[in-house]
């Protein structure tokens, strides 16, 4: 189910048989404090995707118009990758105690069984 880590929507709920490691933050000013605030989530315990997000979403909004214009065009010929196939998002997650309890990397998903469950309408 390695798939199905680059394929969590907003609003979608799952869980998994293993501990996660939940950072409190993405771009940490201070990346050792981030690492001794880390928390793990409970083996089985539903977590519910807030937000999706990827580095170069991040690093998009620094990056003048002109210069995304022209990457567009350069992916569209196939000159450059797209920009969701090269670097995993990240996705900002929440549980029915918290509204949102922090960032879980896509990559800390890899070889772990990934159950999905439907959102309640």
């Amino acid at each position: 189910m390695a798939d199905a880590r680059m394929k969590l929507k907003v609003g979608d709920v799952f869980s998994t048989n293993h501990r996660l490691p939940i950072m409190p933050e993405i771009d940490p000013a201070d990346p050792l404090v981030a690492i001794a605030k880390i928390r793990h989530s409970k083996k089985n315990a539903l977590l519910r995707v807030v937000a999706v997000q990827s580095p170069r979403d991040r690093e998009a909004e620094k990056i003048p118009f002109r210069v995304r214009r022209f990457w567009h065009t350069l992916r569209k010929t196939g000159s450059l990758p797209g920009p969701r196939e090269v670097l995993p998002p990240w996705y900002q997650v929440g549980s029915g105690q918290a509204d949102v309890i922090g960032w879980i990397n896509s990559t800390a998903l890899v070889g772990k069984k990934i159950l999905v469950r439907k959102p309640k309408k």
